[in-house]
Order: C-alpha cells, then structure tokens, then sequence
C-alpha cells in the first residue's frame, strides 16, 4: 500500500461536512501558488488546497495565475515563453521572516507530491482549455505512481477545460465554476449532463435560496468563491454553501470546523 492510499478518504461537496479550500494555498502567508503557501494550507488544516495552472514552453504543468508574470514576479513576460526550470529560477528572498525557503513558480507535480499521506485535496483551476493536456498528464502519472489518490484531485475553471477533463476522465471530480455567467442566468441542463459536476462553484453573492434550490434539484453540491471575512463564511454556510473558498485560511478553518461541530 502506498503512501497516498493510507488517507482518509476525502469527502464529497454536499455529503456530509462543509469543506474549507485554501485559495491559491494561504496567499496571506506567502506569495500565492506557490510550495511555501500550499504546504502552509494544508498545515492549516484545509480539506483542499486551490491552485491555478498554466503550461510553461517546454510542456510542464506549473502553478501560476497570470498568463504573465509580472504582477508577482517582476518579469515582464508571458508563460508561454519560460520552461519550467527558468520559471523555476524566478525564486528570491523568502515571503517572511524564518520561512527559509524562497518562493518559486513550481511544477504541478511537486505540488501533488505536498498532498501524499495526508487528508487534503488539490482543486486544479483551469481558465482555458490550453492548459488540461499538461494537467492531465501530470495527474495521471502522480496516481500512478502512488503520490496521490484520483479523490484527492478536483478540477475547476473555464467551461472548455472542465469539458475536455471530463472526456479524458469519467470519474473526475468537477467544480463547475460560474463567475460573470451568473448574471444571465444558471446553467442548462444540458451542460449539467455533459460535465457531470460534483458542485456547482459560484462566486459567493450567489449562494442564495434559488441557487440552493437548483442545485439540491438536481443533486449538486455547492460550493463559493472568495470569502474573506467571518460574517459571509457563516452566511454562505446558513445559506448551504458545501466548501468555501477563502484567502484567510485559518480563519476559514476556524469557521468551518464550528460549523461542522455544532
């Protein structure tokens, strides 16, 4: 038995307790989406661990949010351009003091690795198709080889990527995440059947009795996205909500976990 299989099996959105996701791991502690703030995350005691991906330009699957690096890295050019080892270089002083490890854009696959024997998840968001080949493959080869186990992977973002993982992936567990969408309406029935979601992933204003409604008709969970402050964690949770994304990781622990303990 691998490491990966000796966990607990991850729970499901809308069975059984709510669930607490670290938002690109703990932003707050260290520089987003990177091995610091996602080994932070799940130390924090997060059921699932956020990151956003992109594909460097020799193929690798790495954590990244912006197709351009410059807001956290100070280089003005896109991803498409770096290989994962120059992407890798962009490392400097750690994020805070006593850390002792610099920040860096890492591979989707030292990410995984972070999870082995332990209770988290990783929800991998994909804002376009460009990025699922590289994720996918990478995820394949992590299950593989005992570093993860296929419930401890979940997959959200753009509607043309969590298309092509649930055609590369019967079993996958999919966030279906609807953020400006919401403004016109909620999704047919016909992508509900195609993409198959575990939950339905709104931005948090939209968890409201309608919302539930919809998703308890049609035996979603429901999930939001980006609280940051004790009163709408609690709110959203009154309201159903079944995880809760947040850049506050402790506090979101914190308030999911007496929610669960009442």
């Amino acid at each position: 038995m691998t490491a990966a299989q000796t966990s607990v099996a991850l729970p499901r959105v809308g069975q059984g307790r709510a669930l607490a996701v670290g938002h690109r791991g703990d932003p707050v502690a260290h520089r987003e989406n990177t091995l610091p703030a996602v080994r932070a995350a799940i130390e924090a005691g997060v059921d699932l661990v956020e990151v956003d991906l992109k594909t460097s330009a020799d193929g690798v699957s790495v954590l990244l949010h912006d197709d351009r690096l410059t807001r956290l890295w100070e280089l003005d050019r896109g991803v498409r351009e770096l290989t994962a080892a120059e992407l890798a270089d962009l490392g400097g002083p750690t994020d805070r003091p006593g850390v002792g490890e610099a920040p860096y854009v890492p591979r989707l696959e030292q990410a995984l690795r972070l999870l082995t024997g332990t209770s988290c998840g990783m929800l991998l968001d994909l804002t376009s198709a460009e990025w699922v080949p590289a994720a996918l493959d990478t995820v394949r080869a992590a299950v593989a080889g005992g570093t993860v186990r296929p419930d401890q992977v979940a997959w959200c973002g753009g509607v043309d990527a969590l298309r092509l993982v649930r055609e590369a992936d019967d079993t996958a567990r999919v966030f279906l995440t609807w953020g400006e969408e919401l403004r016109t309406g909620l999704p047919d029935d016909a992508l509900v059947e195609e993409l198959r979601p575990e939950s339905f992933n709104p931005h948090w204003q939209g968890v409201v009795p309608r919302v539930r409604e919809w998703c308890d008709e049609r035996g979603l969970g429901l999930s939001c996205w980006t609280v940051d402050d004790r009163e709408t964690v609690r709110r959203v949770l009154e309201e159903g909500a079944g995880s809760v994304t947040s850049n506050r990781v402790p506090q979101v622990v914190a308030e999911v976990a007496a929610w669960n303990a009442r």
